[in-house]
């Protein structure tokens, strides 16, 4: 199943919407596109709940996007992670990187405490 993605903005904050797989380079080009097509954002969450497999390929994309975010002083979060997925990241300790959340409400809800 390729990746399709859909968008959201969010008063300032961009909510990325991949369904599918997230297994080749260019699964993860419109990911790449999507923040590029949008300089001005430095707040991004990545809803993985419609992600069905993801790989170390996939894994590259979401730390490219991150560090991209993070080169601009912003901050990048996961939410919804689907079980294969959360234990992928486990094993592999980028939990301890990324900011995981529940859901999309949990993650605005951080950004909100960010402002504060």
């Amino acid at each position: 199943m390729a990746l399709t993605l859909d968008t959201k903005l969010e008063s300032d904050v961009l909510i990325l919407n991949p369904q599918g797989n997230l297994l080749e380079n260019t699964d993860g080009e419109a990911l790449i596109l999507e923040l590029e097509n949008h300089p001005e954002i430095t707040k991004v969450v990545i809803n993985c709940s419609q992600l069905k497999h993801l790989n170390s390929t996939g894994i590259n994309v979401f730390l490219k996007l991150f560090t991209h975010i993070r080169n601009q002083g912003g901050e990048l979060v996961l939410c919804a992670l689907p079980l294969n997925i959360e234990k992928l990241l486990i094993i592999t300790k980028l939990n301890s990187i990324f900011s995981i959340f529940e859901d999309t409400d949990a993650a605005l809800g951080y950004f909100k405490t960010l402002e504060s």
